[in-house]
């Protein structure tokens, strides 16, 4: 009797399970239960995933400059200064070699050269080589990248016109568009204080204007 009763329960639950219902594998390769409630609770599941993807996808995107440093705001580091170029864009560079670099970009204008904005970039936290004077403030890269910039800097006059400014090429080395002040690497920039007061003085004598 006992044994009757064993078989007789499972035919019963077999007969309550509706014909559509089955296990079928996912795209995990896992087996899921495609009764009523399940699928039910899937289309939940979806419609709830597919909301949450649209908020993200609405998240403010925060730009880069050349050398890969996202845009947080107009105040530059603290050791730091941000300057205005006669084309009338933006650089991040060390007080101390701030008009150096303005100097360059003057004398760009004055020989028509045009710069394009985002080909621009300055201070840099990362994306460079080790010791690199970017992460100092003492180097501007003109590049999409390394050794791709402008034609106008691959040019014998672009060499003249950077020692005119009191810079150092990066053809030099292989890589037309780099500018820097310092040559090598791991360099130490000058003592902050003064280089920010020679800097306030120059300022009130030229137009370098942050």
């Amino acid at each position: 009797m006992k044994k009757l009763i064993c078989f007789v329960i499972p035919l019963v639950l077999m007969a309550a399970v509706p014909a559509s219902a089955a296990y079928i594998p996912d795209n995990n390769g896992r087996f899921v239960w495609s009764g009523e409630q399940k699928v039910v609770r899937t289309a939940i599941y979806k419609k709830k995933y597919k909301r949450h993807a649209v908020k993200r996808s609405k998240g403010k995107r925060v730009a880069s400059d050349a050398n890969g440093n996202r845009a947080r705001g107009k105040t530059p580091p603290w050791n730091m200064v941000q300057v205005v170029t006669v084309q009338g864009f933006k650089l991040t560079v060390h007080p101390a070699y701030a008009h150096k670099f303005l100097r360059f970009f003057e004398i760009l204008e004055q020989n028509h050269v045009r710069v394009p904005k985002e080909l621009v970039g300055c201070y840099a936290r990362g994306h460079h080589v080790r010791g690199s004077n970017h992460y100092i403030g003492a180097a501007c890269d003109i590049q999409s990248t390394w050794n791709g910039t402008i034609p106008a800097l691959y040019t014998k006059e672009a060499d003249r016109w950077i020692r005119e400014a009191g810079l150092y090429n990066g053809c030099s080395f292989g890589d037309c568009g780099h500018i820097e002040a310092v040559r090598g690497t791991h360099n130490r920039p000058p003592p902050l204080m003064a280089a920010l007061e020679k800097f306030k003085a120059m300022q009130s004598t030229a137009n370098y204007q942050p």
